[in-house]
């Protein structure tokens, strides 16, 4: 191409850059000058073009495009394409650019020249080595590191750190790409490029050691000391110039922020002799101590990185930790710089330090707990010196960073040989105090620190309160431990506690006032005792474990039982008021007999029963209005029910003593209690009579105590509300509440919330809560089933309990089952048509579900509690409480199927149970589409929550109860339908996000409908979640394999316990159940779900092995021709599934390499799915292939292939976007991903390498890397 050319073009590119810059440009002149600049890359002459455009050019924005020219040309082109002297004219050019940068030179023109510079290093860096051939050298860019090492000393010259803050984004770049992220062209290329990596960073000396030098890899040498010496040599003249001349500047600390980068990429793959025989770590220490937040959070990220990495030899890893062992007095120099006073003043960047300091002091535990048992004085002090710091940290103000500190404690007190170390050094003591002073609810204290820092360390107020949830937990340990390990010296401290806090004013006031405010300290701090007592009981119930084996146990265990009794005495004569104190207090009570049994159960009972049945001043149970007072005392007495069946289960055999006595004292009381109240105190008495030993009389005692509750199945009025939906309704009481909505003149248009009760609706909603209580005896029917089936331990109890349930529960199963039914159509607006239309307005707002859930509501929980306080008073209550009344009644009942599924065989040889069972849960409708047709719905109007809960709550347990031998039959009844029908509901809901990429919640009607946008996703999010945990309990998962090149197909290898086993020979051998599992797991990898995707090809990775032996031709189809397109477009090219990329390649070339063989039609169908690709090639590479990660490497031009072909065929030719807001997408998502590769580099080794999958169903953050540009 001739000058003139050139020029020309030159001069249309700048014009079209002026074009899409222009303000009066309109989108489409912008799109056409945007398609015209896409159109220049296409051309040959585009290579000579970009070093033009950047070398000539002023505009910043025609020299970055200049450069994109290159990058297309390298990366899209091919550099292998390209004449010799045109790659070394490239190349030139671009040193030579490099090397021309100063202050003045934008950031992202300096990333992009690095790019360049590391893109080309990729794909040419050593490529042509061979000791033959040594004129190939220069096409291997052997003097890389030369003009590198010149880079940096024109830098040193010339006083310019833009020189050498260039040299190093180009080794952070080269780094991150090879070590950090997964990259196509450097995984091709990484037998070569590990190597010379290798040699750039270390010394001659240190690189022969490992490698023979006898070939031409010395060529490529020329900073004889190592970068890696060079960079500790530059930080450590900035610290100390820092230290004896000036404090940094700006400018300084912003650059050895970057160097701080490039050693926190370069940590963890040189050799350990690279890092043993610099001085990084204590430069690291140094740095530290100067004060940038930004250089701070680096250092400890470097810091904690070389910790955990691993080392040579014990000589060389000794070495290493006595540099951390040494620097305690460092560390806490550094915390005591970073401490600040949060009621003075936030700073949200040294508050993140803080954090980021404390998190990496807890990690280094284990190192010097090992001081303590090496016996020497100077250790022992060491570790001291190191708890008295993190024991200082603890004690911080914000609640996040003491908390880190916890669970080392906790850790502590688990190690028997430890205890006498902290007793001697007092810090076990100073632990109890910190323990009990911190156990309170620190959510409900307005003033309290963090509070303030509440936008930082939390999302949501609720997230706060989970998190001072599991705060209290780790105190609830330290004092239960300390308790356990010094018993007679807690049982002294807390009673000079209690006597102090009770003779108190705030105990005083306790002890006086009925009904006390939970947000004051009165109540908060006497619950703050109440809980301490609860620990101290439990550390004395682990110390019987723990100190059985010991000689002087029983004396022991005499002298605690006594100090116990004395205390047991002395809570039974406070006299507490108010209801929620009572009820922590009755929680204690129970606690107690653990140790105390016999000697305290006839008082302590006494005592609970008393609380049960007093009357509370002002209490009123038909009470319709909401009042807080009357749910406080609700709840206490629904806890004595549930302390007196626990009492029952724990000590059967002595209340069986004074059964008659204590049948008397509850027949004389139950006309006074509600009727939640009466059947817990006969399931009380149950307990007894089924759990004693020889009762007497036992089978007619257990029938007059249960069968008058469950008479009420087979009641007229019970069959006839289960036969008639609108009858149900009418037993729901929608007829009265309609009646009275039409003398108060309410319609269809009514705003109900506008509307407050009268007397009349007053006492229709006391006799509606009257009648909903009895509305079905579901609960009943659960509790008695439930605690029959508590503590039943061998085969005489269990055969009793089949023989007293089975010709109870067998012949109102159909009732249950049916009642199940009209809850799922009482959802289905289909089923309200002909009624009158206050009714159906009725039926519709019961509907609405108006509750409170973490994670499946839009609201806070103070939020939804005001909002139903307030629509407490109003008309729409009714609904509300009617929708209440269904949904606890649908809960109940799928709890009495889950219970039932303990029972065993008798229940799954049920004639028709399964399929009634799912005749009930997913009723057939064909429903009308908004395009008009018609298609096939499961029990319209059930919402997203609802079907969580039935799959939670009521599948789960049966699917996983069900004997083994009843599981062929079971599941041949169960399974094709249930997978089936759990696949179109879920296909049905994702099918909005899958066919919309883009998909963003948008507050267009307002925040609350925001709000509701991002909660409906949560909860399908939530409902898919349950099923893929159904899956997994039922046929378990194979790890994963990100990091590793393990193969279990080459071992026949599945994971699972017997049962597990069965149910996936069950499931293959039957087509009519595998197929359909195989559609579900095939669109539960690929919904938009990072956790559930990934869990769920781990349970079909588990398959692959028994799928390849049994070799079913109908499974051998599917897999090919719709899982492997299912995984191929979706989690190996789609930037959404990166979390099960690793474990979505391993599927696909195993179905490749032992699966496609046997299908004969295998060949043609993938070269179809693969845009023509050379199938026969893949395919004969990976047969040959001698491993698994030889088989990953064939993929790696497949892939890149498949993702570019795909991007054109969906016309992703980024020819509709303005290239420089593109590039600086495409950065972002880099630096992205590399945050989330270095954030497992820190976290290394802090983790179960078994962590909990499930652990956040939402979390999708895990980087892999640049595959996703």
């Amino acid at each position: 191409m001739d000058s003139d050319s050139i020029n020309k073009t030159k001069a249309q590119i700048e014009q079209a850059i002026d074009v899409i810059y222009q303000p009066k440009s309109n989108n489409f002149e912008r799109l056409e000058a945007t398609k015209f600049l896409e159109s220049v890359k296409q051309e040959e002459s585009s290579i000579f073009l970009g070093p033009t455009l950047y070398n000539e050019s002023e505009q910043t924005t025609v020299k970055h495009y200049g450069l994109q020219l290159v990058d297309y040309n390298i990366c899209h082109k091919n550099l292998t394409g390209l004449s010799k002297d045109m790659k070394q004219h490239v190349k030139t050019w671009l040193i030579e650019s490099c090397f021309k940068i100063d202050d003045k030179t934008p950031k992202f023109i300096k990333e992009k020249l690095a790019f360049l510079w590391v893109s080309i290093a990729k794909r040419e860096y050593g490529e042509y080595l061979s000791s033959s051939i040594k004129d190939m050298l220069n096409e291997s860019w052997y003097d890389m590191d030369s003009h590198l090492l010149q880079l940096w000393e024109k830098g040193e010259q010339e006083n310019s750190l833009y020189l050498k803050e260039m040299t190093l984004l180009i080794f952070r770049t080269l780094f991150e790409d090879i070590f950090l992220l997964l990259d196509y062209v450097a995984m091709k290329r990484i037998p070569v490029l590990h190597p010379l990596s290798m040699l750039l960073i270390s010394t001659p000396e240190i690189y022969q050691l490992k490698y023979e030098v006898d070939n031409l890899w010395s060529y490529f040498k020329f900073n004889r000391i190592g970068w890696f010496n060079t960079w500790c040599k530059e930080l450590e003249r900035f610290i100390i110039k820092n230290d004896t001349i000036a404090p940094l500047t700006e400018n300084e600390c912003n650059y050895l922020v970057k160097l701080l980068e490039t050693f926190k990429n370069c940590i963890t793959w040189p050799f350990s002799d690279v890092i043993a025989e610099s001085n990084l770590i204590k430069l690291l220490l140094k740095v530290l101590l100067i004060g940038d937040s930004k250089m701070q959070t680096v250092a400890l990220d470097s810091l904690h990185i070389a910790y955990t990495r691993s080392y040579n030899d014990a000589e060389q890893l000794e070495s290493m930790m006595n540099i951390y062992i040494n620097s305690v007095s460092i560390l806490g120099e550094v915390y005591r710089k970073l401490k600040m006073d949060y009621h003075d003043y936030i700073d949200d960047e040294k508050y993140s330090v803080i954090k980021k300091y404390v998190d990496m002091l807890v990690s280094f535990h284990m190192l010097f707990f090992n001081l303590i048992n090496k016996g020497t004085l100077k250790n022992k002090q060491i570790a001291i010196d190191y708890l008295n710091l993190v024991f200082e940290v603890s004690n911080d103000q914000s609640l996040v960073v003491s908390g880190l500190a916890l669970d080392m404690w906790v850790f502590l007190l688990r190690q028997d040989e430890k205890l006498d170390f902290l007793s001697e050094t007092g810090l076990i003591m100073k632990l109890l105090d910190f323990a009990s002073s911190q156990l309170i609810y620190f959510e409900e204290i307005e003033d309290h620190p963090s509070k303030l820092l509440l936008d930082m360390d939390f999302q949501s107020d609720h997230e706060f309160k989970s998190f001072c949830s599991l705060y209290r937990k780790s105190l609830r340990d330290i004092i239960r431990l300390i308790t356990c390990c010094k018993l007679d010296y807690s049982f002294q401290w807390l009673n000079e506690r209690l006597n102090r806090y009770f003779s108190s004013p705030y105990g005083q006031e306790v002890l006086q006032v009925d009904y006390l405010d939970h947000r004051k300290n009165a109540y908060l701090s006497c619950l703050s005792q109440l809980m301490i007592i609860e620990c101290f009981i439990k550390g004395c119930i682990r110390w019987k474990i723990w100190y059985a084996e010991q000689p002087d146990y029983e004396e022991k265990h005499i002298g605690l039982k006594n100090n116990l009794k004395t205390l047991s005495d002395q809570l039974l004569s406070l006299s507490l008021k108010d209801p929620m104190l009572l009820k922590k207090q009755v929680q204690n009570f129970s606690f107690f007999l653990n140790i105390l049994q016999d000697e305290a159960l006839f008082i302590l009972l006494e005592r609970i029963m008393t609380i049960a049945t007093l009357n509370f001043p002002g209490e009123n149970p038909a009470l319709a209005e909401y009042d807080e007072k009357q749910e406080s005392i609700k709840n206490l007495k629904y806890t004595c029910g549930l302390e007196l069946n626990r009492m029952a289960l724990l000590m059967p055999n002595s209340l069986a003593k004074i059964y008659g006595q204590l049948e008397d004292v509850v027949g004389k009381v139950l006309n006074n209690l509600s009727y939640h109240e009466v059947i817990s105190f006969k399931s009380f008495l149950m307990i007894i009579v089924l759990k004693a030993d020889d009762f007497e009389d036992r089978i007619n005692k257990f029938a007059s105590i249960v069968d008058p509750e469950l008479a009420a199945w087979c009641d007229s009025g019970t069959i006839t509300g289960l036969t008639d939906l609108h009858w149900f309704m009418e037993r729901l009481g929608i007829k009265e509440i309609g009646e009275y909505f039409a003398k108060r003149n309410v319609n269809e248009e009514t705003d109900l919330l506008s509307i407050n009760v009268d007397e009349e609706g007053k006492s229709l909603k006391g006799e509606l809560h009257l009648k909903w209580e009895r509305l079905f005896p579901v609960r009943a029917t659960r509790i008695f089933l439930h605690y029959s089936l508590e503590k039943v331990s061998d085969s005489f109890d269990w055969d009793m309990i089949y023989d007293i349930w089975k010709p109870r529960l067998f012949p109102i199963l159909p009732y249950i089952l049916r009642l199940l039914y009209q809850i799922q159509s009482y959802s289905d607006p289909s089923n309200w048509e002909g009624l009158p239309p206050v009714v159906k307005m009725i039926v519709k707002h019961s509907n609405t579900e108006r509750f409170w859930e973490a994670t499946a509501s839009s609201k806070t929980k103070d939020e939804f509690i005001s909002e139903h306080t307030k629509a407490f008073d109003t008309l729409r209550d009714f609904a509300d409480s009617t929708g209440h009344a269904v949904r606890y009644t649908k809960e109940v009942v799928l709890a009495i199927l889950a219970v039932a599924s303990r029972l065993g065989a008798p229940l799954y040889e049920q004639e028709n149970f399964a399929n009634d069972l799912l005749n009930s849960i997913f009723i057939e409708k064909e429903v009308l589409q908004a395009d008009g047709n018609k298609a096939l719905a499961y029990s319209p109007g059930v919402s997203k929550h609802a079907w969580k809960n039935i799959i939670n709550i009521a599948i789960k347990p049966l699917v996983k109860n069900c004997p083994t031998e009843c599981m062929p039959s079971f599941y041949e009844k169960l399974l094709p339908r249930l997978f089936s029908n759990l696949n179109n509901l879920l296909v049905n809901y994702w099918s909005f996000y899958m066919n919309n990429d883009d998909f963003q919640p948008t507050a267009a009607l307002g925040d609350e409908e925001m709000s509701e946008e991002i909660l409906e996703n949560s909860l399908l999010r939530l409902t898919t979640t349950v099923v893929v945990k159904m899956l997994v309990e039922m046929y378990d998962q194979q790890a994963s394999c990100q990091n590793n090149n393990f193969d279990p197909m080459a071992k026949n290898m599945s994971s699972g316990n017997n049962k597990q086993n069965f149910a996936k020979s069950i499931t293959l051998k039957n087509p009519e159940i595998g197929l359909q599992f195989l559609k579900l797991i095939n669109n539960l990898m690929i919904f938009k779900d990072g956790k559930c995707s990934i869990n769920s090809i781990l349970v079909f990775k588990n398959f692959l092995s028994l799928l390849n032996a049994i070799s079913n031709s109908q499974y051998d189809e599917f897999i090919i021709c719709e899982m492997l397109p299912s995984i191929l477009n979706n989690l190996l090219i789609d930037f959404n599934y990166k979390e099960s990329f690793y474990d979505g390649l391993y599927c696909f070339i195993s179905v490749l390499t032992y699966f496609a063989p046997k299908y004969p039609q295998s060949i043609s169908w993938l070269s179809q799915m693969s845009y023509g690709y050379n199938m026969e090639n893949l395919l004969s590479s990976l047969l040959q292939a001698k491993d698994y990660k030889a088989r990953k490497n064939c993929m790696m031009d497949y892939l890149e292939y498949i993702k570019l072909q795909k991007n054109k065929m969906m016309g992703k030719n980024d020819d509709e976007e303005h290239f420089i807001s593109l590039e600086h997408k495409k950065s972002m998502a880099r630096r992205a991903m590399v945050a989330e590769a270095q954030k497992v580099l820190v976290q290394k080794n802090t983790k179960s390498q078994k962590e909990d999958l499930f652990a956040d169903p939402n979390l999708e953050d895990n980087a892999i890397g640049s595959l996703f540009d």
